[in-house]
């Protein structure tokens, strides 16, 4: 009984971990796409 609680444990830690890699992935793509898109502002106005 005990041992299956720590199993359980370890996957929903290794979920949560990859939950933020998702996540810290998601949001590098969005700044990428800001500072992108800054960019071709930056060109449009000159």
């Amino acid at each position: 009984m005990k041992r299956d609680n720590k199993k359980k444990n370890s996957n929903n830690i290794n979920h949560y971990i990859n939950q933020v890699s998702v996540g810290f992935k998601i949001l590098m793509l969005n700044i990428l796409d800001f500072l992108n898109t800054q960019q071709s502002i930056g060109y449009l106005r000159q």
